[in-house]
């Protein structure tokens, strides 16, 4: 931002093929999720914009969210496996994000949302290796009836997940 000398992520829809309802659907969800979303381990929602950031006269849904400057857990891992890893990546850092993400988790699913595309690329890391949970674009969220009985079927208290009905977990 000019004015406020801030850096943000943007999350660009492609509308080169076109925005039709399903993608306006897709884009108003993942909007919705992350407005209202509050907790430390979950990446921020600043807002959205609907003009081109390069060219203001061009439509172009964005979604805008804070700037997580170390990239991805994926680009962390990666940079461990080939031995270049930051020397601040140590065990105690790696524990707060795994207990990050876990937090994070349970906070999405005491409001009935369920992410459903937990990967590394989806774990942004920020300047002191603490984890937000990104890319809310497959995920799931359920009205306060479900909310209940998702908590239930997630703790295990209703049923065992590993023998129960796909239709079921849908």
């Amino acid at each position: 931002n000019i004015n406020t000398n801030k850096q943000y992520a943007a999350k660009v829809f492609n509308t080169h093929e076109q925005f039709d309802g399903n993608e306006q659907m897709l884009f108003l969800q993942e909007s919705m999720i992350l407005h209202k979303l509050n907790h430390p381990s979950i990446i921020k929602f600043h807002g959205v914009n609907f003009k081109s950031i390069e060219n203001p006269d061009s439509f172009e849904p964005t979604i805008l969210t804070e700037y997580t400057p170390r990239g991805s857990l994926r680009d962390i891992l990666n940079n461990e496996r080939r031995s270049i890893a930051d020397k601040c990546w140590t065990s105690t850092k790696k524990y707060i994000v795994i207990l990050g993400i876990c937090d994070a988790l349970h906070y999405l699913h005491d409001e009935g949302i369920i992410h459903r595309d937990l990967k590394p690329e989806n774990i942004l890391i920020d300047d002191n290796f603490y984890p937000r949970v990104c890319d809310f674009g497959l995920s799931k969220s359920f009205s306060r009836s479900l909310k209940k009985s998702i908590k239930l079927t997630i703790s295990g208290q209703i049923g065992t997940p590993l023998y129960m009905a796909p239709e079921i977990l849908r």
